[in-house]
């Protein structure tokens, strides 16, 4: 709980929840969780939102596709499954792979025509021009 807000931080619970529970308990939790889809960090400045998308493996650009749905920016695509040996078994698997759909809500307004995006090092990179929040309406009166 925070002072200010009387209100419980979620964002907080992993600072000190390892401290009290153990590395080993947040490791056998994760496995009981599946995966959705991949990781994302989302940054805004002033006049653009960042997202990054780890995607690792992707041969090229055209393996996914990015889409808007109301305020929602959605990535659909594949992650491909790295090639074992034929008698090679996974003992731990965290990483996600395979088909995915990605729907990332939007706390920004922006302009569709000007979204950039590139691959590099396994993230992709989105970065969405910001329209002004605030814009003033002239109405007349009749």
């Amino acid at each position: 709980m925070t002072r200010d807000t009387g209100k419980f931080s979620w964002s907080k619970l992993p600072e000190g929840a390892e401290d009290v529970l153990g590395k080993e308990f947040w490791n056998d939790i994760q496995q009981l969780f599946p995966k959705k889809g991949p990781l994302i960090d989302m940054y805004e400045t002033e006049n653009e939102g960042i997202i990054l998308v780890e995607l690792p493996g992707l041969h090229s650009m055209n393996d996914i596709r990015i889409k808007l749905r109301d305020m929602n920016l959605v990535i659909l695509g594949n992650i491909p499954v790295f090639p074992l040996s034929s008698n090679g078994r996974a003992t731990i698997k965290e990483r996600f792979t395979g088909p995915f759909e990605r729907q990332i809500p939007l706390p920004f307004s922006f302009i569709a025509k000007n979204v950039s995006a590139k691959y590099q090092n396994g993230l992709l990179e989105i970065k969405l021009q910001k329209v002004a929040s605030e814009q003033l309406i002239d109405i007349h009166f009749e």
